[in-house]
């Protein structure tokens, strides 16, 4: 990245990508800093906005996490992974209305992505539309089995399988841009109640939102 930067200053791209690397290690103060490096030079590219927000959510600076998911959401609407972010943090926050607004919309730019799935039926959990919550877990389960996991946790599809094979609402957990912590004890209540909402981390980064496109350096 640096032999880049020395023949053309504007290059965001090799920095970018050495961020991507140093996240996927889990080196997340690292790749805070590099992928701020990259906005800087790509002049607010909203999808390298969108990477930062969510290597800043890893790494549990929420606060600063909102802010960059909203800014690269002002200057590109139709990303998903901002919207998961933010999804998310409604869940977080137990505002099942929001969540369920960005679950939505994120759904829309891209329907098979299972975290997405997981996270509106998170929603739709929370607001005890339980009938539809199940629908869509079922979803996730089905995009799961046809497509992998892509950038969800296999602990918490393993989960909420379980809990769909025993005919009951999953235990609530926050997907998108974290890898769960360890799930505990299965929730033994009815399908008629709701668990208290986990909050896992995770380094790793969504594909969906690419700033780089699957270019190869």
């Amino acid at each position: 990245a640096q032999d880049a930067q020395r023949y053309d200053s504007e290059w965001w791209v090799p920095v970018s990508a050495s961020a991507s690397v140093l996240a996927a290690e889990g080196r997340l103060d690292e790749a805070i800093e590099e992928y701020k490096r990259a906005v800087t030079l790509s002049r607010d590219n909203p999808l390298v906005l969108s990477q930062l927000a969510t290597v800043y959510f890893s790494a549990g600076l929420d606060r600063e996490a909102e802010s960059h998911a909203r800014k690269a959401l002002a200057l590109n609407e139709d990303l998903s992974s901002p919207r998961l972010l933010l999804a998310e943090w409604a869940l977080s926050r137990r505002n099942g209305e929001e969540a369920l607004e960005h679950a939505e919309r994120a759904i829309s730019i891209a329907p098979q992505n299972v975290v997405a799935r997981l996270c509106r039926a998170d929603a739709l959990a929370l607001l005890e539309r339980e009938d539809e919550a199940m629908t869509e877990y079922t979803k996730a389960i089905e995009y799961w089995s046809k497509l992998g996991p892509q950038t969800a946790s296999v602990d918490r599809l393993e989960q909420v399988s379980k809990a769909l094979s025993e005919k009951r609402i999953p235990e609530l957990g926050l997907q998108g841009g974290r890898a769960p912590q360890k799930a505990g004890a299965q929730d033994q209540k009815t399908s008629k109640s709701v668990s208290k909402i986990r909050r896992p981390r995770r380094p790793k980064i969504s594909i969906t939102d690419d700033p780089l496109d699957g270019l190869m350096l």
